[in-house]
């Protein structure tokens, strides 16, 4: 189970983290950060803004940095109003979760 965390709007012209809050419901897990965190985001035209970028993990929480000042994958543009899909991924061997769609939304 995972969950947003933080709000789901980044302003245009800002860079903030996006928290996707990561539950083990098996319990075996309490820390992603060894566990290479990546984040993936993409627009409703399925172009990518970033694909597999290394996040940072603390404890549960993975922490994907999101950059509206600069296209992230040189064709790639950030619109005000437009709604982004997140994915996070990581390693469990030998398993590789890639959990989402978390929605968010650039005012």
């Amino acid at each position: 189970m995972a969950d947003i965390v933080g709000g789901s709007q980044i302003a245009l012209g800002t860079k903030q983290y996006l928290l996707v809050e990561v539950t083990d419901v098996a319990g075996s897990v309490v820390d992603l950060s060894t566990h290479s965190p990546t984040y993936t985001v993409r627009d409703d035209s399925d172009n990518v803004g970033y694909n597999a970028q290394a996040g940072l993990a603390t404890d549960m929480t993975v922490y994907c940095l999101i950059d509206t000042t600069v296209d992230p994958a040189g064709a790639f543009t950030w619109v005000a109003g437009a709604h982004y899909r997140l994915w996070v991924g990581f390693t469990l061997a030998p398993e590789n979760p890639f959990l989402g769609p978390f929605d968010f939304y650039v005012i």
